[in-house]
């Protein structure tokens, strides 16, 4: 059981960690959109286009949203597992 406890407590921190990076990458964006100066500071004739770097920053908090997403759901059966465990222990002593 202490196993069960052990991973519910590693979980915890993984969803932490990944909202952590989540939020280091929306800072990212904002100093990327200082770098670039004002919009009115830029070349009238240019297209906006999303840049590779902006590209990329969606993807990686894609991957992080998806990652959270998965690492929530399996840790929210963990306390059922843990009852599920706790009882059979309990039925067999």
């Amino acid at each position: 059981m202490d196993e069960i406890s052990q991973i519910y407590s590693i979980s915890e921190r993984k969803v932490d960690f990944l909202e952590r990076l989540r939020r280091d990458c929306g800072a990212l964006e904002e100093v990327s959109e200082q770098q670039e100066g004002p919009a009115e500071d830029r070349n009238v004739l240019e297209l906006p286009r999303p840049s590779a770097n902006a590209r990329t920053r969606e993807l990686m908090i894609r991957r992080i949203d998806r990652a959270i997403h998965q690492i929530k759901a399996n840790h929210e059966g963990l306390p059922g597992t843990l009852n599920d465990l706790r009882n059979s222990l309990n039925d067999v002593s």
